[in-house]
């Protein structure tokens, strides 16, 4: 009975002849951009507030439309009604329009001249609270670079998966058939 076990063991374990090492076959996440992504984003953190500038790619000349989101740094509750001023180191002539649209949320509207990247600082009063701060690298002519399509991992059922036991089964039935009739087994009364 222990041969049979043993034999058995073996022929389960023979298996594993067909495996191959380091490879893995599951699905990988990679980090890239988020699919179907449409925007360049930009944050600043002060001691005051925290601040978030999303905005689509910009082609020099056309009017920019870019969003922006502040809140308070401590309780990162939105800030409202604040008085926001957007100026650009690089170029001091560069005027710019800020709306707000909600709560925390508010619209920068302006014209960069040249594709390059720019700098802008935001001058933002709210309350008692007041603090400039700087959004470096708006890169005016950058396109988004979407990531290339992957191609899509194979599942654990496929035909080398299932060849390669099928494989490994036949082996075991063979190499088992091959030890019992070299050792016949004869059953005496």
């Amino acid at each position: 009975m222990k041969k049979i076990t043993f034999l058995l063991l073996l022929a389960i374990g023979s298996q594993s002849i067909f495996a191959h090492g380091g490879e893995d076959h599951g699905e990988k996440k990679k980090e890239s951009n988020k699919a179907g992504q449409t925007y360049f984003t930009l944050s600043s953190v002060s001691d005051v507030f925290e601040m978030v500038l999303r905005y689509e790619p910009i082609e020099a000349g056309h009017t920019a439309q870019m969003k922006f989101f502040i809140s308070d740094f401590i309780t990162n509750k939105a800030v409202d009604s604040a008085k926001v001023e957007i100026t650009s180191p690089d170029n001091d002539k560069l005027k710019f329009v800020v709306k707000q649209i909600d709560k925390g949320t508010y619209i920068v509207e302006g014209t960069f001249p040249e594709n390059k990247s720019y700098n802008l600082v935001a001058n933002i009063s709210a309350g008692d609270n007041a603090d400039l701060m700087m959004l470096e690298g708006i890169e005016v002519g950058k396109k988004i670079s979407l990531p290339k399509e992957e191609a899509i991992a194979p599942s654990f059922f496929n035909w080398q998966t299932i060849g390669a036991f099928l494989g490994g089964i036949i082996f075991s039935v063979l190499f088992l058939w091959l030890l019992m009739r070299r050792k016949k087994v004869t059953i005496t009364h």
